[in-house]
């Protein structure tokens, strides 16, 4: 197959630029509209909005659904990435992490 001069054979996506090294330390960079978030900075420890706990919702609620589940995965990344140098068993694992407080 030829193609015509000047014809693309793909499109390749966009992509931003890569921030620099201070633009990623300036949390001020890009801040969220002041009529967007009414009351300040995010509420929820300071990290999100309420919005963005609202977008959250459902992948909480599977979360917790499948609570047991989580924490069975989490605890064999733990094992996989820390194999013989890990400090706790998986009691102890699944008493800190499944806290309820």
């Amino acid at each position: 197959m030829k193609r015509q001069a000047g014809q693309k054979l793909h499109s390749l996506p966009s992509f931003k630029p890569v921030p620099s090294a201070s633009q990623r330390m300036d949390t001020n960079a890009n801040p969220p509209p002041p009529t967007s978030q009414p009351g300040g900075g995010p509420s929820y420890f300071h990290l999100l909005w309420d919005t963005e706990l609202d977008e959250l919702h459902p992948v909480l609620v599977s979360i917790q659904k499948h609570r047991d589940r989580v924490l069975e995965h989490w605890y064999q990344l733990y094992v996989l990435h820390f194999a013989d140098n890990r400090a706790l068993g998986k009691v102890e694992f699944i008493e800190l992490f499944g806290s309820e407080t």
